[in-house]
């Protein structure tokens, strides 16, 4: 891509994110402000609605800034990311009444060279979609690692108590589509997350029986050369919920 071209990219993200995402999230706070208020039964419907709709279109408005702007190679704390990943997950959690965990395996490293941004926002898509068909029980975040030829892999898994996936829904779930289903109504796909997952040199997918809730994971390696002393790379004790089934 040439110089100019970067400069017009540029101008336009800036634009998109002046124009459409300030303002959207205003909206949102406001929502939110307003399901803080006495309503009643219908006004609280409506302010959900409000409140869901304004969360979705907002985060598309960040998928498409943040694909746009996709860089790899920054060093990042991977145990201050998660953390912040599932304060967020917490907090919307316990707005449903659900309990929201986080679990970091002792093979974590403390620190990694990867791309802190997108890393969040692939979790983060995954975490809303969890939270979307989830209504009573848990959703739980678990980060494991393991090296493997010279290579750290990393595995997140998001696991959830929800109404699960059909067959049907779950073929297409990392497609551009959306998808009727009887029991779930309108379901989105997630390609930006699946896009930025391979772009980061990993792999995304999703393990659902209905009735019984699904298992969203995304993995990616990279290399652990150097990374040992300033990483804290090795064992490191983190409160156990192995979330897996």
């Amino acid at each position: 891509m040439q110089a100019r071209d970067l400069r017009a990219r540029d101008l336009l993200l800036a634009t998109i994110s002046h124009e459409l995402r300030t303002p959207m999230e205003a909206v949102v706070a406001m929502g939110e402000l307003l399901l803080a208020t006495p309503l009643d039964e219908t006004q609280q419907r409506h302010a959900e609605t409000l409140l869901q709709s304004s969360r979705s279109l907002l985060n598309a408005l960040n998928d498409v800034l943040d694909f746009s702007r996709l860089e790899t190679g920054r060093f990042v704390d991977l145990h201050a990311l998660i953390h912040d990943v599932a304060a967020d997950l917490q907090a919307r959690a316990n707005d449903k009444g659900l309990t929201g965990s986080v679990d970091i395996g002792t093979s974590c490293p403390r620190h990694v060279i990867t791309d802190a941004t997108r890393l969040r926002q692939v979790l983060m898509g995954l975490i809303d979609n969890s939270l979307k068909y989830t209504s009573i029980g848990s959703v739980r975040l678990h980060a494991s690692a393991k090296e493997e030829d010279g290579r750290l892999q990393l595995r997140f898994d998001i696991v959830d108590t929800g109404v699960g996936l059909s067959k049907a829904v779950k073929d297409r779930l990392f497609q551009p589509c959306i998808e009727i289903d009887s029991n779930l109504g309108e379901v989105t796909g997630l390609p930006i997350a699946r896009k930025l997952a391979k772009l980061m040199g990993g792999d995304i997918g999703c393990k659902s029986v209905v009735g019984q809730g699904s298992l969203y994971w995304f993995s990616f390696r990279h290399s652990t050369h150097g990374l040992n002393q300033r990483s804290g790379y090795g064992p490191r004790r983190q409160p156990q919920a192995n979330p897996r089934r």
